[in-house]
């Protein structure tokens, strides 16, 4: 039986696997450097968030880990939106 977190550290390999036969294909290398940036970050994150939602799993903190799990999407897409934002440009005056 596998655990979650092996699971979670190991998933972004499949897409890097199936990047890479289409690498081949399309013969786009910065796509592969993007994704593996992704899924090292992912990796990274899934590594050191992971063993304090086990915890509060352990010691039966459920709405603290449901809670958690609900609010950083929209944290992250609040700030994707926010770096991604178009400029807008002052007039000098």
């Amino acid at each position: 039986r596998r655990r979650a977190g092996e699971i979670l550290l190991r998933a972004p390999g499949s897409g890097l696997r199936a990047l890479r036969g289409r690498q081949v294909d399309d013969g786009h290398p910065g796509e592969l450097i993007v994704a593996g940036i992704g899924a090292g970050s992912w990796s990274a994150l899934v590594a050191m968030v992971l063993p304090s939602l086990g915890h509060m799993f352990d010691m039966k903190h459920y709405a603290n880990v449901f809670l958690f799990a609900g609010i950083v999407p929209v944290i992250g897409a609040l700030c994707w939106w926010a770096l991604t934002a178009p400029r807008i440009e002052r007039a000098n005056i």
